[in-house]
């Protein structure tokens, strides 16, 4: 909605993700310090691309950056991990971290869907209600009818990661 306007079914629709360390969680000073080494401040926000491929660089930094994260298993583990990850090139650039366990790459992703919920829980009406708003569009203003397309570009981008 940078221009003023904005399109219906945009395939480049984005949501902020601003995941936040758990309260309880083991080795909370390491990760916080690996995570800001790899992505500065923390917590730190992201924006999430509902049309995810191969270019969504944002997509593969919020997914890495909740894998160190959400990791609660063992430290060893973890600082091997750390040490892979050091030798690889400038974080800006182009590379992507790989799963660290199979049963943390579920738990981020169950967390990835707890967040889409409760974004969507924010909003006062469904998609399908928003749907209903537009088709009334004699009834809206060009700014109302902007926000409504608006919202209804995050919550579908919400809906994918809650499926």
């Amino acid at each position: 909605m940078y221009y003023g306007f904005t399109v219906e079914n945009n395939k480049e629709d984005t949501v902020v993700i601003k995941p936040k360390l758990p309260a309880k969680v083991r080795h909370k000073e390491y990760k916080r310090q690996m995570l800001e080494t790899l992505y500065g401040e923390v917590p730190r926000e992201f924006t999430f691309a509902g049309n995810y491929n191969e270019d969504k660089e944002e997509n593969d930094r919020l997914l890495e950056y909740m894998r160190i994260m959400l990791y609660n298993e063992s430290l060893n583990i973890l600082q091997e991990y750390y040490r892979k990850v050091k030798t690889l090139p400038n974080p800006n650039k182009k590379w992507r971290l790989p799963p660290i366990t199979i049963s943390n790459e579920l738990l981020l992703l169950k967390e990835l869907r707890i967040l889409a919920e409760d974004s969507l829980k924010k909003y006062p009406q469904t998609y399908e209600e928003d749907v209903e708003l537009l088709k009334e569009r004699e009834k809206l203003t060009f700014n109302q009818r902007n926000c409504i397309i608006y919202r209804m570009g995050e919550k579908k981008v919400n809906s994918v990661n809650v499926e």
